[in-house]
């Protein structure tokens, strides 16, 4: 059961407050990370904090080799250890590097080392509070390796122990082995066919490169139980903290979203209908060149999602049809 069903239903549009307002600053915790990594558009700004007060046992980013100084001034202030990994440069394509190049389903860059790094090289950077777990997380948390004509990936025992490393649930680091494998799988989907019941928003990781996500990895269900009992630690530590930013992250998590693909989403301001959701707001969530669709939304007041098709509707109009590959276009109501 996947949470929603496929009849088709017209309800009267009811109208909501205020739209969705995905940019919040934190008023001083981490307010350094936050602005540092807001000049990029993206980062993660819960999993800092949560690694700053000793609950994440490590967290890895990537910064811009330029910034170096700024970073180890950062780690002063709230008595971080770090570690550089090698520095990297763009390469999305790798089929002219290795055959079969093209269905490598990973992060594709070329790396250098450390004395090669250039201003705007991107440096892979391992946080802890602690040596002994900075330095687990750094060996383990290697990326596959192409050497020659041959790519060397990662075994299954490193992703299991990189996983511990950053704090995951087991059971959300073994699906994650799993199902990662975009050429096969949306993983987001295999999510919830595995969850039973509702979903749970402390779950959400959906909006975790835009700063409102207690999580960044994909849990194996959205109410995985060990996933909400380290939400609960970690918000409440934020309460303390930064109060406003805890009440506008769990704003957002709870609003429904239908999902294409891990970086390819959509947020509502709005209510759900079994596979109907009635919106006044939508935003789009993930990596900008995959925004396909806000346009549309924006003319909407109403989405319908079916088996591979997504309609939009305006007083009940259809002013759009979307077809989607198999598993792609569902809806998660994260609402209480």
């Amino acid at each position: 059961m996947l949470g929603f069903n496929h009849s088709m239903a017209f309800f009267n549009f009811k109208f909501y407050k205020p739209g969705i307002d995905l940019n919040y600053a934190p008023k001083e915790f981490c307010r350094e990370y936050y602005d540092l990594k807001q000049s990029y558009g993206h980062g993660q700004l819960v999993q800092f904090m949560a690694t700053v007060l000793g609950i994440k046992p490590a967290f890895d980013d990537w910064f811009p080799y330029k910034h170096l100084s700024e970073i180890e001034r950062i780690c002063r202030k709230y008595h971080l250890y770090y570690k550089i990994d090698w520095v990297f440069r763009p390469c999305d394509d790798v089929s002219g590097v290795i055959s079969g190049g093209n269905r490598l389903s990973t992060t594709k860059m070329y790396g250098v080392p450390l004395s090669e790094a250039r201003a705007d090289d991107g440096l892979h950077i391992f946080f802890s509070t602690n040596k002994d777990q900075l330095e687990y997380a750094y060996r383990n948390g290697w990326y596959p390796l192409i050497l020659g004509n041959r790519a060397i990936h990662k075994p299954y025992i490193d992703h299991m122990r990189f996983g511990e490393s950053l704090g995951y649930p087991p059971c959300c680091i073994d699906f994650f082995r799993r199902f990662n494998n975009k050429l096969i799988y949306n993983n987001l989907y295999e999510t919830l066919r595995n969850t039973n019941g509702k979903s749970h928003k402390f779950c959400n990781s959906i909006l975790k490169d835009n700063n409102f996500s207690y999580i960044y990895y994909m849990p194996c269900s959205w109410n995985c139980k060990r996933t909400r009992l380290y939400v609960h630690r970690l918000r409440n530590k934020m309460l303390k903290l930064e109060p406003d930013l805890v009440q506008k992250i769990d704003t957002v998590l709870a609003l429904p979203v239908v999902v294409f693909d891990e970086q390819f989403s959509y947020v509502f301001q709005g209510e759900v209908k079994e596979n109907r959701i009635e919106y006044s707001d939508c935003k789009f969530v993930g990596v900008v060149p995959n925004d396909q669709y806000s346009d549309d939304f924006a003319q909407g007041d109403s989405v319908i999602v079916y088996d591979n098709r997504v309609e939009i509707f305006n007083k009940n109009q259809k002013i759009k049809s979307i077809n989607t590959r198999k598993n792609a276009g569902f809806i998660i109501n994260f609402g209480d």
